[in-house]
């Protein structure tokens, strides 16, 4: 969907080669939509004086609270979590050449 299409926008412009966007992809958004979708995503990287301005609406960022991923978290809880699973792909990543 959306996402071949800018990658394909973005090689045929000349911006990137093929290999270059698949490693940007794999190496970046990819391992953490491993972990969670894209609202989380943009939740946790996102700092709250920027929400608005990448488009997480007041009701998402709201409902996210509810999300089953905080389970009663806070919000460094999660970043730490997700920051130690994203450290455990790569080190997985790491030893399978």
């Amino acid at each position: 969907g959306a996402v071949l299409q800018a990658a394909r926008d973005i090689v045929e412009s000349g911006i990137a080669s093929v290999e270059e966007v698949d490693l940007a992809v794999s190496t970046g958004i990819g391992l953490r939509w491993a972990l969670y979708g894209p609202f989380a995503v943009t939740y946790f990287n996102t700092p709250s004086h920027l929400i608005d301005r990448y488009g997480i609406s007041g009701l998402v960022a709201e409902g996210f609270q509810e999300h089953s991923l905080m389970k009663g978290k806070t919000f460094d809880e999660m970043v730490r979590w997700r920051n130690g699973k994203l450290m455990d792909m790569l080190r997985v990543l790491e030893h399978t050449d």
